[in-house]
């Protein structure tokens, strides 16, 4: 039984959505634990009668740890691990991505793109990110999964923030109304082909073919297809009329200035 399991054998709490931790004592000078969730929910974990005090200490030290971690949930028999999170988490170049993204994006996901920073780093310096990213699932489901990838692709970069550039210029912008294209991209990643101002003509009809033949395989029948730019929004438009016989036509298309956005249904 790993630590964490321990941890939850002791306390029957959800440990993901830690907020803050605080010691008090409640009658007899029995200490307990309160535990404040992100939405403001209390409870009181910890039975002094079912557990000593080593145990006690133990769990205190195991939840400021999590909480120390900024959210990250990693095991404690890796100290190093933790010390490198903290040390990538410094990173000029990180500071950089997660200020331009604070506010920005919404409910927990600047504490995903946090982890996934992370992540990369790890997976850059040669080490194994299976675990982190099991973590990651557990704790954020789907969405944290695909936060992990859009962003090791590199599609916070390429994509989202343009996406945001491209939007915030408007006059009538809104940042619900990115919210909404935002969760598109983050809810549809497995079934969406990004456009960018390096892939050709010919590349993008050949891995929109691809992901087509793919999605069929496994009984999905549509693709989304993502462009931010005028020539990315010409170059997407271009390919709807060359796999006009290939689609059902028309398209499902949400396109202003800029940027466009399209569901193909096969």
């Amino acid at each position: 039984m790993n630590i964490f399991d321990k941890l939850k054998s002791i306390v029957n709490v959800d440990i993901s959505k830690l907020k803050e931790l605080h010691i008090g004592v409640i009658g007899n000078n029995n200490t307990s634990i309160k535990i404040e969730y992100h939405d403001n929910r209390t409870i009181l974990g910890i039975d002094p009668n079912t557990v000593d005090s080593l145990e006690k200490d133990k769990v205190i030290q195991i939840l400021r740890t999590v909480i120390d971690a900024k959210g990250l949930v990693i095991e404690e028999k890796s100290k190093k691990l933790l010390d490198d999170f903290k040390s990538e988490d410094k990173l000029q170049t990180n500071q950089d991505i997660l200020s331009y993204f604070k506010g920005k994006l919404p409910g927990q996901d600047l504490e995903i793109l946090r982890a996934s920073l992370f992540i990369l780093g790890e997976f850059v310096k040669g080490h194994s990110i299976e675990s982190l990213k099991k973590d990651v699932r557990n704790r954020y489901g789907t969405r944290g999964n695909n936060i992990v990838n859009l962003y090791s692709a590199g599609y916070f970069g390429t994509v989202i923030k343009p996406l945001l550039e491209e939007m915030s210029a408007r006059k009538d912008f809104s940042i619900t109304i990115f919210f909404a294209r935002y969760e598109v991209i983050v809810t549809q990643v497995t079934f969406a082909v990004f456009v960018n101002r390096r892939i050709s003509s010919t590349e993008l009809r050949n891995e929109v073919m691809a992901k087509i033949a793919l999605n069929k395989k496994y009984g999905i029948k549509k693709l989304n297809l993502h462009g931010i730019g005028i020539d990315n929004v010409n170059k997407i438009q271009e390919l709807l009329t060359s796999i006009r016989q290939e689609i059902q036509w028309p398209p499902q298309i949400d396109s202003e200035k800029g940027f466009i956005t399209v569901t193909i249904n096969f």
